[in-house]
C-alpha cells in the first residue's frame, strides 16, 4: 500500500543566550526573536518530530506518530557588526552548553 507521508515538527522549548565576551547572559522570553546587528547569540532549539500521513484511500496511516525521542539543535548567530572575540567566544560556549551533543549550525545575518 502506497502512503503520503508528511511530518509536523514541534517546538517542546527555545533558550537564548546573548554572548559578551567570554560570559552568556539569558534572555528572557519578552525579547525572544529579536536579534542585534552588534551582538552574537547562542539559541537552543529543543523539538519533536512526528510523521502523519494518509494512504491513498483517505484513511489515517497506521505508521504516524512521535519519531524517536526529543531532539534539540543549536544555533550560533553572529550580527553582522559584532566583535570577532565575541564570534569565537560563541562557537565554545555552544560546545560549553551542548549537553545533548546535538548539531550545531552557524547562521549568517543577510542584510
Amino acid at each position: 500500500m502506497q502512503e503520503n507521508r508528511h511530518y509536523t515538527i514541534t517546538t517542546l522549548d527555545v533558550n537564548v543566550w546573548r554572548i559578551s565576551e567570554f560570559a552568556k547572559t539569558a534572555i528572557d522570553s519578552d525579547s525572544l526573536g529579536h536579534f542585534y546587528s552588534t551582538e552574537t547569540y547562542v539559541v537552543r532549539w529543543h523539538y519533536s518530530v512526528m510523521q502523519v500521513g494518509r494512504d491513498l484511500k483517505g484513511n489515517q496511516s497506521k505508521h504516524g506518530g512521535v519519531i524517536g525521542r526529543p531532539r534539540t539543535a543549536y544555533f550560533f548567530w553572529h550580527g553582522k557588526d559584532s566583535k570577532a572575540t565575541e564570534q569565537g567566544s560563541s562557537a565554545l560556549l555552544t560546545i560549553e552548553l551542548d549537553e545533548e551533543k546535538a548539531p550545531q549550525v552557524g547562521v549568517l545575518f543577510v542584510n
